[in-house]
């Protein structure tokens, strides 16, 4: 017999609140340009690439906004938002 008063369990939160977090925002912007700027280098002309001292900083910065995206990402993974749980009204709160 299951007693009435009891509160239902809620179960696990949810995970849309994670796509709120400003931590998941920063990582998908880091991760939207971090590949149009490894794609630019990808695609560079060797008289850019000349002009900039021999060094493909397209690729190099485009790599490090994606390892910067990962890190971001990584971060909201592991240290999710705290969501307060709402109140279910019962009995005892009329």
């Amino acid at each position: 017999m299951t007693d009435p008063n009891a509160i239902p369990d809620p179960g696990p939160p949810p995970r849309h609140p994670r796509l709120l977090d400003l931590r998941f925002v920063i990582a998908a912007m880091f991760a939207i340009f971090g590949v149009l700027v490894t794609a630019s280098g990808v695609f560079a002309e060797p008289d850019q690439i000349e002009r900039a001292g021999g060094i493909n900083i397209s690729l190099w910065t485009g790599i490090a906004l994606l390892l910067l995206s990962g890190g971001f990402a990584l971060w909201v993974w592991r240290a999710p938002p705290d969501v307060p749980e709402g109140h279910i009204m019962d009995a005892s709160d009329l």
